[in-house]
């Protein structure tokens, strides 16, 4: 394969911490599989001494894919060091080559007595988590409604579509998924609804203000107005505005 300049210096560079950002496409499993197969191969660096996380379990056993063709075929090259790189391959199904969640799924088993939990924990299925939530948020829902809090069942009312509140729970969960993709995301949302309150007042006391100016050029418009008038028709106006006010 035709390497660029940065992809070659990315693969060679050992021996310091290397920190790479790349955009999507950018072949950045391919570097990365190579970077792995040249210290495998060339510095006999063991592969149950990596660490090669991803984010899909799909890229997982891709790269894995990627680097058994990768050591097998050097292998076969190189009598030299078959037998070292068959050991390789042999540690390879247990190697940490896995998804974040993976990871930390198997350091939380391991050590499962220092934090103090059940070591028989397991990462929910997306579906089965996705009805918990439902049925979660059909369970909050149902007790707003017990509650009967008028400020939230207006809320409500004004965020559903066609009598139902199957829209607005679906999109509560939706921005649940977001915050959770974010650090700290709950604190965040506070730190959000905590400064909406501020702006919320700052807006009130804008509106108050500028009403109250709007209000005192209008009564000074008023008795200029009136200037104008003689008592008859200054007393029909009294009345006009009485009966509009």
């Amino acid at each position: 394969m035709n390497w660029t300049e940065r992809q070659r210096e990315v693969i060679d560079q050992s021996g310091s911490d290397l920190l790479v950002a790349a955009a999507a496409g950018s072949g950045k499993t391919a570097v990365l599989v190579e970077r792995i197969k040249r210290l495998v191969i060339e510095e006999g660096v063991p592969i149950d001494r990596f660490l090669v996380v991803t984010f899909t379990r799909a890229a997982a056993a891709e790269m894995k894919e990627k680097i058994v063709d990768a050591i097998t075929k050097a292998a076969e090259e190189d009598p030299a060091k078959s037998a070292m790189l068959r050991r390789q391959l042999d540690k390879l199904p247990t190697s940490s080559i896995s998804t974040f969640d993976s990871f930390a799924i198997d350091i939380v088993r391991d050590y499962f007595y220092v934090i103090d939990i059940e070591p028989n924990l397991s990462i929910i299925d997306p579906d089965e988590g996705t009805l918990l939530q439902i049925e979660s948020m059909d369970e909050v829902f149902d007790k707003i409604y017990e509650d009967e809090d008028p400020e939230i069942i207006n809320y409500i009312t004004a965020f559903s579509r066609y009598d139902s509140d199957t829209d607005l729970k679906n999109k509560l969960i939706s921005i649940y998924g977001r915050l959770m993709t974010m650090p700290e995301g709950l604190g965040w949302l506070r730190t959000v609804i905590d400064s909406q309150d501020e702006i919320e007042n700052r807006i009130k006391e804008y509106v108050a203000q500028v009403t109250k100016a709007e209000a005192e050029r209008a009564e000074e418009a008023l008795s200029q107005a009136l200037e104008y008038l003689d008592e008859e028709e200054q007393a029909l106006l009294r009345d006009v505005i009485n009966t509009v006010g």
